[in-house]
């Protein structure tokens, strides 16, 4: 029985499947995040909570955008040794809509001051305004 089994090397060769021209991806390594992009998302969060909470968290919000946009530049400029570009980019849209509403916010009490200072509106005992 031994020796009707055929040597390894003399076995047929299988058929090569069909070429679909799928082919598989690299393997890649998982690089690290840029340290300033994970600040910037961080910061860009922290400054939508001091929007919600109606906290001066949102005052956070330019820093947010600044360092994401540095962070992306630097991803960019060495793309095989920092990561996290997603990071950076949601840290910058965070940071930039912040920075919208913080402006938006300061016209608002500029707006208020200016008719409060002419007369067309008057502080209330109770905080309020009134015409």
């Amino acid at each position: 029985m031994w020796g009707m089994m055929q040597p390894v090397s003399d076995l047929p060769t299988p058929p090569s499947p069909p070429d679909t021209g799928y082919r598989m991806p690299a393997v890649s390594q998982t690089l690290p995040a840029h340290e300033h992009a994970s600040l910037a998302l961080g910061l860009g969060i922290v400054g939508m909570l001091g929007l919600v909470t109606f906290g001066a968290g949102f005052l956070i919000s330019p820093f947010a955008l600044g360092y994401g946009l540095s962070s992306r530049r630097a991803i960019r400029e060495h793309p095989d040794q920092w990561g996290g570009e997603g990071m950076a980019v949601s840290g910058i849209i965070l940071g930039a809509v912040g920075v919208v509403l913080l402006t938006l916010a300061i016209l608002a009490a500029l707006v208020v001051a200016i008719l409060v200072m002419n007369g067309t509106l008057h502080p209330t005992v109770d905080g309020g305004l009134s015409t």
